[in-house]
């Protein structure tokens, strides 16, 4: 059965699509700069903390910009520290994620696109895992809300993914008044522009088309890089009440 269904995921792939084709126009560049600065930086340091903020800022960058070397030294520092520390279990599950992202469409309709969706498995697993040893574990739920987000509809994690997206919004304040390690590489605002553009996107999928709207203006009152994505969503959801 188990097969049967990879196969299914493997010919249905090339396929899935959603609303997030709308923020590739202006989401390419938004901070890779200054995760290149700081992976320079990062690479002096050998602490076990500063060896996971390298592999989450090496994430980050192949989540802007595909790279498989950074990639794949990704995995190798999680799987590493996999053992010490949950969050290295999180970056294994958001690299299996990106390797599913960055498989060629083309291969996803021969037999080997069964690799593909085995990376989509793992990558639920490693996240789902991470989630059970620490449930309230906010950095977990965040990634795990944006990681769901992105996966293709077949996988069903939507629903799974905005209940913990609404817990870290629930708790931002928690969040943002003890600033855990792992988002020193971003401000305050920043975090909360994301969290609330991620927000309108799973308010769409739901078609509460007014709340995602109020969403998208919070994030555009915040400034910053991800205010171009807000004006481009809402041009968006604007032609749609068009027709």
């Amino acid at each position: 059965m188990k097969k049967i269904v990879l196969l299914l995921t493997m010919l249905i792939w090339v396929y899935a699509s959603s609303i997030d084709d709308v923020l590739k126009k202006t989401n390419n560049d938004h901070y890779l700069n200054d995760y290149i600065q700081k992976e320079k930086v990062l690479r002096n340091k050998t602490d076990d903390i500063s060896r996971l903020l390298l592999c989450e800022t090496l994430l980050r960058e192949v989540i802007i910009k595909a790279d498989g070397d950074k990639l794949e030294e990704a995995i190798k520092i999680s799987e590493k520290l996999s053992q010490k520390y949950v969050e290295a279990k999180l970056y294994l599950g958001v690299a299996y994620s990106l390797k599913a992202r960055d498989f060629s469409t083309l291969l996803s309709i021969t037999p080997l696109g069964l690799i593909r969706a085995k990376y989509t498995y793992d990558a639920i697993e490693y996240i789902d895992e991470a989630k059970k040893e620490m449930p309230t574990n906010i950095v977990v739920s965040l990634y795990k809300s944006i990681v769901y987000y992105n996966l293709p509809s077949l996988f069903d994690k939507k629903t799974d993914g905005k209940k913990e997206l609404d817990f870290v919004l629930a708790n931002l304040d928690n969040l943002l008044n003890n600033y855990n390690y792992s988002f020193a590489i971003n401000t305050k605002e920043q975090i909360k522009s994301t969290l609330f553009l991620y927000k309108a996107l799973y308010e769409i999928e739901e078609n509460n088309i007014d709340v995602a709207k109020e969403y998208l203006a919070k994030v555009k009152e915040l400034g910053g890089k991800n205010g171009e994505d807000s004006n481009n969503l809402l041009s968006f959801l604007d032609k749609k009440d068009e027709k």
